[in-house]
């Protein structure tokens, strides 16, 4: 484990953001952060463990991402911090689970570039993703891969900007958003929060709930209410 992990804690802690919107970059750059369901292909089955548990209040930051398959191989699991590694851990599980349907998240977030790649999996398999508590920060960007997206009745969304982490792991600058034209495909050297940008474009999301969604301080996270959400178009449905 890299020594700079620990000092996410040091990250100031506001209306549940739990160091999330950290991101990644390779070695030699900056790192930049950021019920059940009704009928249909969106079922959540009882959960092995480690499963979600509790609301997201208790999820540890320090808690590496743990991705686990159902019994039946039709739900992936993924639960912790989204950090280094996190994608072939997810990869992984993917590869050996061919009838896999619905990805069930819970995260406070992590490392931009990992959830990314993660993203492009879920895009890729044309999977549907389910929150049952909570999903902020990268995490999101793997939630609206979700050809269906939905959150549970207790399910919430959180928003804020990225922002760059230095060798220590103590939280930076926030840069600001640019103009470079990205595609799904592009991994490497990007903005963290055209990278976020990007995912909730390519997720069909309303450009002014975007907008409003990167304002937000990598010490603040916006949670929005459920009606607000599908308005915008993040979520496809509330359990």
């Amino acid at each position: 484990m890299p020594a700079r992990l620990p000092a996410l804690a040091l990250l100031p802690l506001g209306a549940l953001a739990l160091a999330g919107g950290l991101s990644a970059q390779p070695a030699n750059q900056s790192r930049e952060a950021s019920r059940a369901p009704a009928a249909g292909t969106v079922k959540p089955v009882a959960p092995p463990a480690p499963a979600p548990a509790a609301p997201p209040a208790v999820i540890s930051r320090k808690q590496e991402l743990q991705v686990t398959l159902s019994a039946d191989g039709k739900t992936v699991y993924v639960v912790g911090m989204i950090l280094e590694g996190s994608f072939h851990k997810f990869d992984a599980v993917l590869r050996s689970a061919p009838d896999v349907r619905v990805v069930h998240l819970s995260s406070a977030g992590g490392y931009t570039i990992e959830a990314r790649l993660m993203a492009a999996l879920v895009r890729k398999r044309k999977l549907d993703t389910y929150v049952e508590f909570y999903c902020a920060s990268a995490c999101t960007q793997v939630f609206v891969a979700g050809r269906q997206r939905v959150i549970g009745p207790l399910g919430q969304i959180g928003f804020h900007q990225a922002v760059q982490v230095g060798d220590r792991g103590m939280a930076g600058k926030v840069r600001p958003r640019t103009y470079r034209k990205l595609t799904q495909t592009t991994v490497f050297g990007v903005n963290g929060n055209d990278t976020l940008r990007l995912a909730y474009e390519l997720a069909d999301v309303d450009p002014a709930f975007i907008d409003k969604a990167l304002t937000y301080g990598h010490e603040n996270m916006w949670l929005p209410p459920a009606k607000e959400l599908l308005e915008a178009r993040v979520i496809t449905r509330q359990a």
